[in-house]
C-alpha cells in the first residue's frame, strides 16, 4: 500500500519529534529588593535608619518579605517592626557624634550580601551676604570651600520665616557650588518680616546591583539651623 508523498513527510516530522529528549525546565530564583534609609540630623545628633526587603521576579512585582537573621547598623541591632499583613521594616533611631560612614550588616540565610557601607556627606557652614535675606530682592548663600555634587546629589535649602512660612530651593548634581543666588521668585512662599532660619539638607541617592539583589539606598544630612533676617 503506498501513501502519499506529504502523509510520509509529515509521520517523518512526529517521529524526530517523538524521539527529541524533554527540555528541562530551569527555575530563575526569585530576586531581591532592599531598600534602605538613612538620616542624621545635626541638630540632635541622631541617626534614623530603616531598611525593608522584597521578593519576586521583578521590582514591579516584588512583594514585601522578611530574612530569616538579623540586620544590624554600626552597633546597634535593628528590630522589626510588622507596619501591616505584608509589609515588615527594620528600623534604628539612636544618637551619637557624626560619622563619615556606618556598615549596614545583614546576617541571614536568604541574603547574599552581608554589607553595605552607609557614607553620610556633611554640608559645610554657610553665611549668608550681609546677613539678609530681601522678600523683593532675594539674597545669596555663600560656602567656605567649593562643594561638589554628584549624578546622585542634591542640596536644599529649607527657609522658615519669623511665622514659620517655608520656601524650598533645590540645587541637583552634577554642580560645583560655590555661592547659592535665591531670586525672590523662590521666596514667594515666605511673607514676614523678621528673624528666620534656614537648614540645608544633602541627600544622595545609591544604587547598588548584586547578582539577583537590587539595594536602593536614600542618605540624608541635616544640617543646623541657621539665623537670617528676613526684609522687605
Amino acid at each position: 500500500m503506498r501513501y502519499p508523498k506529504s502523509i510520509l513527510i509529515m509521520l517523518l516530522i512526529i517521529l524526530i519529534y517523538s524521539c527529541k529528549p524533554e527540555e528541562s525546565v530551569v527555575e530563575v530564583p526569585e530576586s531581591t529588593w532592599v531598600s534602605v534609609y538613612a538620616r542624621y540630623l545635626a541638630p540632635d545628633q541622631a541617626y534614623k535608619t530603616e531598611v525593608t526587603f522584597f521578593k519576586g521576579d521583578s521590582a514591579l512585582t516584588a512583594l514585601p518579605s522578611k530574612i530569616e537573621g538579623t540586620v544590624i547598623i554600626g552597633d546597634q541591632t535593628m528590630q522589626s517592626r510588622q507596619l501591616s499583613d505584608n509589609m515588615i521594616r527594620y528600623q534604628a533611631d539612636f544618637n551619637g557624634d557624626f560619622r563619615k560612614e556606618l556598615s549596614l550588616e545583614i546576617e541571614a540565610k536568604n541574603i547574599d550580601r552581608k554589607q553595605l557601607p552607609i557614607r553620610f556627606k556633611k554640608t559645610p557652614e554657610v553665611q549668608v551676604a550681609q546677613q539678609k535675606i530681601s522678600l523683593s530682592q532675594g539674597g545669596e548663600i555663600i560656602f567656605p570651600t567649593s562643594v561638589q555634587l554628584d549624578d546622585f546629589e542634591e542640596i536644599i535649602i529649607m527657609l522658615n520665616d519669623s511665622k514659620k512660612q517655608t520656601a524650598s530651593i533645590s540645587i541637583k548634581g552634577p554642580s560645583s557650588l560655590e555661592k547659592i543666588a535665591i531670586s525672590s521668585e523662590m521666596i514667594a512662599s515666605l511673607k514676614n518680616i523678621g528673624t528666620g532660619n534656614f537648614y540645608l539638607l544633602r541627600k544622595r541617592s545609591v544604587k547598588t546591583d548584586d547578582k539577583n539583589e537590587f539595594w536602593d539606598s536614600l542618605i540624608e544630612y541635616y544640617s543646623d539651623e541657621i539665623e537670617v533676617e528676613i526684609v522687605k
